[in-house]
Parts: C-alpha cells; structure tokens; sequence
C-alpha cells in the first residue's frame, strides 16, 4: 500500500502539528449550519463555514470545546424557538379570546334582537286587547241612560218695586225665591255619575232667576234633588211695565229652563259616558198669600 498523501491531508495535518514535533493531534471542525443542525465533524464540502481547533494537551480538550459551543448554541436556538413559540401561543390566544368576546357581543346582540323581536308581538297584542276591553266597555256603558223628571216648582217670596241698576239707570227691579225638586236616576250598576243642572226663570225672554248645582251621584240609585232658585233686585227695564200689569191680574207667566249635563267615568279617564238634556217648562204663578207648588205632569215639560 501506497504511503502517498494528498496535499489537502498533508496541510490538515501540518496545520493541526505542535510546533515543536510532537506527537500530531487530530483536528476538528464546528459545522455552523444556516437553518436548524449543528454539530461538529471533519470538513466535507467547501460550502460549509468551519471553525478548526486543534488540542494543545489532547484530544479531550478539543472535544470539550467543541461540546460545550454546541451546547451553548442549541441551548440558545432552543431558547430562542420556544420565545417564539410562547410568542405565537400568546398570540393565537389573544386572536381567540377576541374572536369568543366577538362571538358573544355578536350573540349577546341577537338574543336582544330576538328578545326584541317576541317581545314586539306581545306588546301590539296587550294594547289591542286593552283596546278591544275598553271598546267592550263604552258599548255596554252607551246604551245606559239617565233619568230624569221634573217634579214641581214652588214660589217662596215675590217683590217688584222701582229702582235703579249697578250703572244708575233707573229701572224695575224684581227680587223672587223659588224651590225646584228635580229626581234623578241612574242605572247603571258599574259606574256613577258626575251631574251638573243650571236652572234658569225666564220672563219674556229675560233672565229673573239663575241656579247651579253640581253633585256625583253612585250606581244604582235615585236622587231627589231640591234646588234653590233665586234673584236679587235684577233690572227688568222695559218689561217691567208688562210685568207690573200681569202682577196686578194675579197671574205672571214664566219659563223654567234647565241644563243638565251627566258624566260617567266608566274606566277612568279612557272610558267616560257623557249625556246632556235640555229641559223646558212652561208655568203661571200666582202672586198672593197661597204659596203652593206648582206640579209639573210629564207633557208639561220638553226634554231634549
């Protein structure tokens, strides 16, 4: 066998020889990979990058140091791997934490526009069968009607003398007092009624005598009301003279007129009643010592 040597061994070898001629040490090579390896091992291509260290002692101390360079390299590179491994698991956790706060904004969203949505329908329903009770209410309350009937009308005191009025005009003046019995009646049994009456004495279309009267009246049940109406010194200009002439024969003819308004609250201030009558009696009082009521039949006066 051939003890020829190449010139790349024989310049590995003399590089790797102590300088004094002893005995020759092997040499060594840390391999730096680009990506992901490392490891040391004997040259095998010029594309690679190699450190060479040779022993000074033995081959043990440049096994050591090839050793602890490879481990302080994978500790570092394992290092670096598992930060950028926490880095994305940080990230991928952050991304998935605000895709669920997404998911339950969006959920939270929908379940209020579906609570939105069944709670719509039952609102309109509540409103349209409060509607259709009330509705309910007015027709049954409609037909209800108040009655009423004007029973007599009785002349207390009757003076007419001369005078003037708040303006100094002088004038006729008439002072009278008189009782008028009214009976009320209402039927219905689930709601009163709020009842207003003006009552007024007319003499050839002049107002002698005014009265008003407001009461509230329960369900079910009647009133007999008795109403004061009366005048003090009222100025009856040129019907005085007419007056004092039918005051001489006895006789004096009057009009009664009376304006009732009834209201009935059937449900609060949604459903209310409202009736209105306009009564008018005609009569003659005797001006003399017999002060005796003056009956009304039931042609005797128009209810409108």
């Amino acid at each position: 066998m051939n003890h020829e040597q190449s010139e790349s061994e024989t310049s590995s070898i003399g590089s790797c020889s102590s300088p004094n001629g002893s005995m020759e040490m092997p040499s060594y090579y840390v391999q730096i990979p680009s990506s992901t390896e490392s490891f040391c091992s004997p040259p095998h291509s010029s594309s690679t990058s190699y450190v060479g260290y040779t022993g000074g002692d033995g081959g043990s101390s440049d096994g050591s140091s090839c050793s602890e360079l490879s481990s302080d390299y994978s500790s570092s590179y394992q290092s670096l791997m598992i930060g950028r491994l926490m880095r994305r698991r940080d990230e991928e956790w952050m991304a998935c934490n605000m895709k669920e706060e997404d998911e339950l904004v969006q959920g939270s969203r929908k379940n209020k526009c579906s609570s939105i949505h069944y709670l719509f329908p039952v609102v309109v329903g509540l409103m349209f069968l409060f509607i259709i009770f009330c509705l309910i209410l007015w027709g049954v309350s409609k037909p209800i009607k108040t009655h009423i009937l004007v029973k007599d009308l009785k002349l207390h005191s009757f003076y007419m003398g001369f005078g003037s009025d708040h303006t100094g005009v002088p004038t006729s003046l008439l002072s009278l007092d008189t009782s008028l019995k009214l009976s009320i009646y209402n039927p219905a049994t689930f709601f009163g009624i709020h009842v207003s009456a003006q009552s007024r004495l007319l003499y050839s279309g002049l107002q002698i005598a005014t009265s008003n009267l407001r009461y509230y009246q329960p369900r079910k049940s009647s009133n007999l009301l008795c109403i004061n109406i009366g005048g003090n010194k009222v100025p009856l200009y040129g019907a005085g003279g007419i007056l004092a002439i039918a005051d001489r024969d006895g006789r004096i003819p009057l009009r009664l007129e009376i304006q009732i308004q009834a209201l009935g609250k059937v449900f609060g201030r949604l459903v209310k009643t409202h009736q209105r009558w306009n009564v008018s009696c005609s009569l003659t009082i005797k001006n003399d010592n017999n002060r005796r009521s003056i009956k009304f039949k039931q042609n005797s006066c128009i209810y409108l």
